[in-house]
């Protein structure tokens, strides 16, 4: 019987009759990846590596490999994110992250490289399954919040796990249904990266405003969570609503067709700012149950009770503000007049009668009654509204 095709550990080569220890034809390399894992197929690849799905031959138990080759590196940094990754997968134990197995260095000369050993995820990601699906709001729902408990666990750690890089691409949907976050390749751990001018890192469209800036908290993973339900609701890629300050101009694709419960929970997802948006995933399980239950905030019914009011500002009218102009050439007349009347009166006696004088032209003058031209044209008086 023909033994199965594996790939050669060293160059990627498909190999045919395969035994341990056998050279790569091709590269006179090791087949077997450190002489433990047989490589099967390719499921990703990246500018300096690829993965694989894998046989550890001692159990026959199906993994992934993650594969950063030293001879694509062109900066230290990747290297550095590559094993911040091994070390925090390393640290994490969640039904929603791949269970970390093992990491290597392996090859020589130009095939030497870096691999992390992980749980193979066998199921699609949600890139995959947006191509066949249309999502209720129910369903939505769903997903955000078991996108949140999972965000949760990552957040609570210490010190905190920032995934900065949430996306459908990054999201798998195990064969049994349930959700799984993936690739924490550009991970932060609440040390690095989370404050002006450390490396920028994230997809442009799922990335919060202050990761263009090198800042990264929690909250922005909550953002990024935001834009995924956001894409999930119009089917637009969030990328094409970006505005030139980099957030997203999102609401007139889902007015009329979300509730009001939900429009307020991306309301909250997708602030702008960072100090203001929501940033416990904790708190998100709860907006999540508020928009099921049909429930909207106080705060933001007051907000909408506002926007639909008239604001009225009090200006003048054309006959008030002549007399305004009349009241203040009196006062001046009487300021110059002061010299004269303190030489014929005195001082004390001079500025009394020019202080009433004054006053008495200033005051009047809001009390005098409107012309009916203005009672005719309310806008003259002020009386706008916001669309």
């Amino acid at each position: 019987m023909t033994e199965p095709v594996i790939l050669c550990a060293a160059c990627a080569s498909p190999i045919e009759g395969h035994h341990p220890g056998d050279e790569c034809p091709s590269c006179r390399g090791e087949v077997w990846l450190d002489g433990r894992y047989e490589l099967l197929e390719i499921v990703g690849r990246g500018a300096v590596g690829m993965t694989y799905r894998a046989r550890h031959v001692g159990d026959d138990e199906v993994v992934a490999i993650k594969e950063l080759s030293f001879s694509r590196l062109d900066t230290f940094k990747k290297q550095e994110l590559f094993e911040r990754e091994a070390r925090i997968l390393r640290e994490l134990e969640h039904p929603g992250v791949p269970t970390y197995y093992d990491e290597l260095v392996w090859g020589i000369g130009k095939h030497q490289a870096f691999y992390i050993v992980e749980e193979f995820i066998d199921g699609q990601t949600l890139a995959s399954e947006f191509e066949s699906r249309r999502y209720s709001e129910e369903e939505v729902l769903d997903v955000i919040e078991e996108l949140s408990q999972i965000l949760e666990y990552l957040h609570t750690r210490a010190p905190a796990v920032i995934h900065r890089d949430l996306k459908p691409d990054n999201i798998m949907r195990r064969s049994s249904g349930e959700l799984v976050i993936v690739d924490f390749g550009v991970v932060g751990d609440g040390v690095h990266d989370s404050s002006a001018g450390a490396t920028v890192a994230g997809t442009f469209g799922y990335m919060a405003p202050e990761q263009l800036r090198g800042v990264s908290t929690r909250a922005s993973d909550l953002y990024a969570l935001g834009a995924l339900a956001l894409e999930m609701l119009t089917r637009t890629p969030p990328h094409e609503m970006v505005t030139t300050q980099g957030a997203l101009a999102w609401r007139a694709r889902v007015e009329g067709s979300a509730s009001r419960g939900v429009i307020e929970l991306l309301e909250e997802l997708l602030e702008p700012d960072h100090r203001v948006r929501i940033e416990r995933a904790a708190d998100v399980r709860a907006r999540v149950e508020r928009a099921r239950r049909g429930e909207t905030s106080v705060s933001g019914a007051l907000v909408r009770a506002q926007e639909s009011r008239p604001i009225v500002i009090y200006r003048p009218s054309a006959e008030q503000e002549s007399l305004f102009g009349v009241g203040i050439a009196l006062g001046a007349f009487a300021l110059m007049a002061l010299p004269c009347a303190v030489a014929f009166f005195g001082i004390t006696q001079a500025v009394i009668v020019a202080s009433v004088i004054l006053l008495l032209a200033l005051f009047a003058i809001p009390f005098l009654p409107e012309s009916e031209e203005a009672d005719a044209e309310p806008a003259r008086l002020g009386v706008e509204r916001r669309e």
